[in-house]
């Protein structure tokens, strides 16, 4: 008989919140999401981490910004 290999759960609690993995994609570098569906299964990624929402007006980080 030959067995089945068992893959190690990668899963993670962050906070309250339960992920099947700890692969994040972050804000500003994967947009939507939407736009990298076409190159993998975005089911595969643990979450995604997205802008954060105001009620009122924020002023953002001044320039000079270096990639």
């Amino acid at each position: 008989m030959v067995s089945r290999k068992e893959e190690p759960s990668l899963a993670v609690e962050l906070g309250p919140l339960s992920l099947k993995n700890p692969v994040l994609a972050a804000s500003g570098t994967f947009g939507y999401g939407v736009e990298f569906a076409r190159f993998f299964n975005l089911s595969r990624l643990g979450g995604f981490c997205t802008k954060g929402l105001s009620l009122e007006p924020m002023a953002g980080n001044p320039p000079t910004w270096t990639a």
